[in-house]
């Protein structure tokens, strides 16, 4: 296995983020609603973040609305 430089590693973090931004764009582009950074409770929406610490891609995840994750667990406890 290669270990990348230091210079090589900031540099894809750098060309990753720019992609997380422009996937985050495109998404809120097509009328999805977008999580900012931070993962803030009570928000729903696709979470796009960079593949840390591996570097491999950007991910793109969906956050539940605080109310639909509190009723969903309430159901499975009954």
């Amino acid at each position: 296995m290669t270990e990348e430089t230091p210079e090589v590693d900031s540099d894809r973090r750098f060309r990753l983020e720019t992609l997380c931004d422009v996937v985050q764009a495109e998404l809120a582009a097509a009328g999805l609603p977008v999580v900012p950074g931070g993962r803030p409770t009570g928000v729903a929406g696709a979470v796009v973040s960079v593949d840390l610490p591996d570097l491999r891609g950007v991910l793109v995840d969906w956050q539940e609305h605080a109310l639909l994750l509190d009723a969903g667990q309430r159901l499975l406890a009954s």
